[in-house]
């Protein structure tokens, strides 16, 4: 119930309060999420730290109605205070470095279940731009190996207004399709989690 409720204040928010700053102004690929079922993997390229909330209230705003997408969060924003106990009533799945993949293993069990969509990052850390060395974590590739949910590609960019405070965000979509191939084990999850990075960056190209 909790759940349900902050996530519609979450929207409202969004469109109300920050899109007026932080406008979506640029979206292509709606026709690959408006019929969109569970399970999925959301995956995205990471520039800012507001990027689960523009994309999930995007989502929202082109389905019409309020989705269930849990984020994958760093173990240290759960623990902050206001901002934590906003986290875990979303009820994101909490991470930690080095403490294995088995940590994801409650968003396996999401996925598994078909209740919802999990939202995942796979660099892991906020990557502008305008840096070049960029590189995927396991995490994404377990998650896709292990629950064979179909990934959803997201590719999220800020740019700068030039007569008003703020920025606009162009946000692409891309078909959401099976990134494990029979070739695939649990050895190469590396390179699973390379190609769907791959991917993300190659949408607006």
């Amino acid at each position: 119930m909790l759940y349900t409720i902050l996530s519609k204040i979450t929207v409202i928010t969004f469109w109300f309060l920050i899109a007026p700053f932080s406008t979506p102004r640029y979206i292509t690929g709606k026709e690959h999420i408006r019929n969109l079922g569970y399970p999925f993997i959301l995956a995205a390229n990471h520039e800012a730290r507001i990027d689960p909330v523009v994309i999930a209230c995007i989502i929202a705003n082109i389905q019409k109605t309020l989705n269930d997408i849990r984020f994958i969060t760093y173990y240290k924003f759960m623990e902050m205070p206001i901002l934590g106990w906003y986290l875990t009533q979303m009820q994101c799945f909490k991470v930690k470095s080095k403490q294995g993949l088995g940590i994801l293993n409650p968003a396996l069990t999401f996925l598994e279940g078909q209740q919802g969509a999990v939202g995942i990052f796979p660099e892991g850390v906020v990557v502008k731009k305008t840096e070049k060395d960029r590189k995927a974590k396991r995490g994404v590739g377990y998650l896709a190996y292990h629950s064979k949910s179909p990934i959803l590609p997201v590719y999220i960019q800020y740019h700068r207004k030039k007569l008003l405070p703020g920025y606009w965000i162009e946000v692409h979509f891309g078909e959401p399709y099976q990134a494990v191939t029979s070739q695939d084990s649990e050895q190469n999850l590396e390179q699973i989690s390379s190609r769907i990075l791959a991917g993300i960056y190659d949408i607006p190209n």
